[in-house]
């Protein structure tokens, strides 16, 4: 049953679709006869200006200026009619969309939230269009919990299945370390340790989920790095930064660091002789978070008693997102951490 509210919202939308209908058949109307009548008018002058080219009298200015003045007239109001038609067919389209979608419940999210958006990208004087946004942007939140709420337990109830524990609240939900954010509007799942993407695209299905949970969980934390050789090839990335950025300093930004570890220290001849996508060897991101706070921060592994000393990431830096900072995750939660931005090897003493 609909409620009282979105009944009434339902009506007035019915309503505007209508209008807005009119107005698309109105437009329609007129721009096939503007077409129809400067089609001709083209053809007329391009005749009359031959003719006229025979006559030096001037009799027939007055004609020629007739001719064009229609067809100058005719011009602009077609480009209007058109750009005018193609905003009509857009409203009608949304509007139709959302007042079926409210007046027959359930409300599919990912329907609705296409045809909303199609109203908020309009550039629409009409006051009864905008003046109803928030709330429709209302409805589809509350769709949207609905769903997260209804999802949530069918996931709740298969990673306990699991052994697992599922904490956090629609639309990003949490198992230990993994974050998983659900996009009810793209009907699509991405899972991150900490805040470090490691999936994306998943298909929203509480197995499917969890599959890629599992399989984020092997890839990630469950792997056996050798702390000696890590720290190794991270000191010789940390170098290979220094003299890349010619810096006197010794202190120089973590994402940089991780970007030579990739590709001059880790990789194998085949992409060294021949680089290509094809022969790459993968490091995530979420992988050498994991690894850094494992190995250099818990462990405080050392090389040659040189140890890895990490500074919190400035505000210019964590505002440049993954392009400067790192998210560390030191606690029992995707959340529980910091953003790391520079970092340096001090001797330890």
């Amino acid at each position: 049953m609909i409620d009282q509210p979105n009944q009434q919202l339902g009506d007035t939308l019915r309503a505007l679709y209508d209008e807005y209908n009119q107005r698309q058949k109105n437009a329609n109307t007129l721009l096939k006869a503007i077409k129809g009548r400067t089609s001709p008018l083209i053809k007329i002058q391009q005749a009359f200006d031959g003719y006229a080219e025979l006559d030096n009298s001037g009799e027939l200015d007055v004609t020629r200026q007739g001719i064009e003045g229609v067809k100058e007239a005719a011009i602009p109001l077609g480009i209007k009619t058109t750009q005018d038609l193609k905003q009509y067919t857009t409203v009608v389209a949304a509007l139709k969309t959302l007042s079926n979608q409210i007046n027959t419940p359930p409300i599919d999210v990912i329907t609705f939230s296409q045809a909303l958006e199609q109203i908020h990208k309009l550039n629409s004087p009409d006051v009864r269009l905008i003046d109803r946004l928030p709330i429709l942007d209302e409805v589809l939140n509350d769709a949207q919990q609905k769903l997260g709420v209804e999802f949530g337990m069918r996931l709740r109830e298969a990673a306990e299945a699991q052994g697992l524990i599922l904490a956090g609240s629609p639309p990003v939900f949490e198992i230990g370390l993994f974050a998983i954010a659900v996009d009810f509007k793209k009907r699509a799942v991405s899972i991150a340790y900490g805040k470090e993407l490691f999936t994306g695209k998943i298909a929203l299905s509480p197995d499917r989920i969890l599959r890629e949970y599992q399989k984020a969980v092997k890839l990630i934390t469950e792997r056996n790095e050798s702390p000696d050789v890590w720290i190794e090839q991270f000191y010789r990335a940390w170098g290979i930064t220094r003299k890349l950025q010619e810096a006197s300093s010794p202190r120089v930004n973590v994402v940089d660091c991780y970007r030579n570890l990739v590709l001059f220290v880790r990789q194998n001849k085949n992409f060294t002789n021949a680089p290509s996508k094809n022969n790459l060897v993968d490091y995530s991101r979420a992988q050498f978070t994991y690894d850094f706070n494992q190995i250099a921060l818990r462990a405080q592994t050392a090389y040659n008693r040189q140890m890895i000393v990490a500074h919190s990431a400035s505000k210019a830096q964590t505002s440049a997102g993954a392009a400067q900072s790192l998210w560390i995750v030191e606690g029992r939660s995707p959340n529980d951490g910091r953003y790391i931005g520079d970092i340096e090897f001090s001797t330890r003493s």
